[in-house]
């Protein structure tokens, strides 16, 4: 496949002020991707394949530059930018079977080239599980990041997440989630924070609906 595309700043990126995440630049250009993609797909009864090689070129991505000084951003935002040309190359995989009509797995890994101009963990994947019983449902999901060296001492990670419901009746319903099972601690990339910032631990939920 190959294609190209271009997206123009949006109302936020060209006039927002005052905001402590982000400033606007009203000289914002629209940017660019030039995208090249071989993939292999193939299907059976119970099973599901992809395998993508991806070749994107970038032209005035917009992203968020340096904290600049300016009487409408008195929190020191970073201000949104038009950065220099950029690459992406990489290989996304993707797998889905069905052990049973009640269980399926998915499975993601995604691979950036050393080339690629990317300010994120060179490999990233996923696995994600659902059961179903009766009434009763199940969805298992682990996400893996590599290390990302744009963040301080932070290494490679997974983080996970659990939700079980059960519809007791037509009117009743139960639901548990888990946010973060293994409370792992891992950190969000920031360009004013090199260390990054600390995202939740662990945070399980209770919901409990009633219909009338």
């Amino acid at each position: 496949m190959y294609g190209t595309a271009f997206r123009a700043p949006n109302f936020l990126e060209l006039y927002d002020r005052n905001n402590y995440t982000d400033f606007g630049n009203i000289d914002l250009n629209a940017e660019k991707v030039t995208t090249k993609e071989v993939a292999w797909i193939t299907s059976f009864t119970n099973w599901h394949i992809e395998i993508t090689a991806f070749d994107n070129q970038f032209e005035q991505l917009i992203m968020l530059g340096l904290p600049v000084e300016h009487p409408e951003n008195p929190f020191y935002a970073p201000r949104f930018i038009n950065t220099d040309d950029q690459i992406s190359r990489g290989i996304e995989t993707q797998l889905q079977f069905k052990t049973s009509k009640n269980f399926a797995i998915k499975l993601l890994w995604n691979w950036f080239t050393a080339s690629s101009d990317i300010n994120t963990a060179r490999n990233s994947g996923a696995i994600i599980m659902d059961y179903r019983l009766h009434k009763t449902h199940v969805n298992f999901a682990s996400y893996y990041r590599g290390e990302n060296h744009f963040i301080e001492n932070q290494s490679d990670y997974f983080v996970s997440y659990v939700n079980l419901s059960h519809q007791y009746s037509s009117r009743f319903n139960f639901n548990i989630a888990i946010s973060n099972v293994f409370d792992e601690k891992f950190k969000t990339q920031s360009i004013i924070y090199p260390q990054g910032i600390n995202n939740r631990g662990r945070v399980i939920t209770f919901n409990v609906e009633y219909t009338f």
